[in-house]
């Protein structure tokens, strides 16, 4: 059985409108022009207040008992810029939808499969406040809350994310049995990286696994370039990958297109996808994680 279908089972409802009221207004961000798309309906809290201030609300429950009392609710007090819909929606096309802005408490056990969704397939996502494990939003983050992974790197490319408020267990029933937070996530202004070359760079150096940065830079640059980003960015050799800073892999990537030759750029062409099709194969289709 697809254990996406056991949501009920998985997922924590928020239980107060009133909290809910409070985070849209301070980190929400939306106004009565704004498509919003939330991720899991569930009893409706979050739907029916994102329906008093947005132009329009498409809610996607995929159990469909939860969704069938949600969509009765909404019947019954006859509001009309509410959709719901029972679907998947991992398989809901975004890219038909012009730009919308989201605020869910999504399904945990998605959270990877949604995140790389919202924020790394081609989408019109213009911002979001997402419900997450603590856990799981500072692996997405990475610094300041902890080292950077793959995943973080790749996301704060395009997009800012933070931690702006912790709830706490009793927030949420049944309570959950991590910390849960609230994180806001805003596009950043227009750089000039291409996307998918930063992505295959980074995946090529982090697949690497060198014991410090000094090997991984090594693995594509040569002894004089990798001493002068060394140098340039005041590395120390002991340092792994995971240590440097977003802005650190920028300068890097700056300088690998600037200096590389074009057999070097063609051997990291398409390691983002190579590395994608490994994970599937590891996890035999199940929830990817970076």
């Amino acid at each position: 059985m697809d254990n996406r279908l056991n949501i009920k089972y998985t997922q924590n409802f928020i239980q107060k409108q009133s909290l809910v009221r409070q985070l849209l207004e301070k980190y929400g961000n939306i106004t009565n022009e704004d498509l919003v798309v939330e991720i899991g309906g569930g009893r409706g809290a979050i739907t029916l207040e994102l329906g008093k201030i947005a132009k329009q609300v498409i809610a996607y429950e995929l159990d469909f008992g939860i969704y069938k009392a949600l969509a009765e609710k909404i019947k019954d007090r006859e509001i009309n810029n509410i959709v719901v819909k029972n679907e998947d929606f991992l398989e809901a096309k975004l890219n038909t939808l012009t730009k919308f802005k989201v605020f869910s408490n999504i399904p945990f056990f998605l959270t990877a499969d949604i995140i790389r969704k919202l924020l790394i397939d081609n989408s019109n996502l213009e911002s979001a406040c997402l419900f997450l494990e603590n856990d799981a939003a500072t692996r997405f983050i990475g610094q300041p809350y902890r080292k950077e992974s793959l995943i973080s790197l790749i996301i704060k490319l395009n997009w800012e994310i933070k931690i702006v408020h912790n709830f706490k267990k009793t927030d949420f029933f049944p309570m959950p049995n991590t910390e849960v937070v609230l994180v806001k996530i805003s596009k950043r202004a227009h750089n000039s990286i291409n996307k998918f070359e930063f992505q295959d760079f980074l995946a090529y150096l982090f697949n690497e696994r060198k014991a410090n940065i000094k090997q991984t830079l090594l693995s594509i640059f040569s002894f004089t370039q990798t001493k002068i980003i060394k140098n340039s960015l005041k590395l120390n050799w002991d340092q792994s990958a995971r240590d440097l800073h977003y802005e650190q892999w920028i300068e890097i990537f700056k300088i690998a297109k600037l200096h590389l030759d074009k057999e070097k750029l063609m051997l990291i062409k398409g390691s983002y996808q190579i590395l994608n099709k490994n994970k599937d194969k590891q996890t035999k289709g199940k929830v990817l994680t970076f």
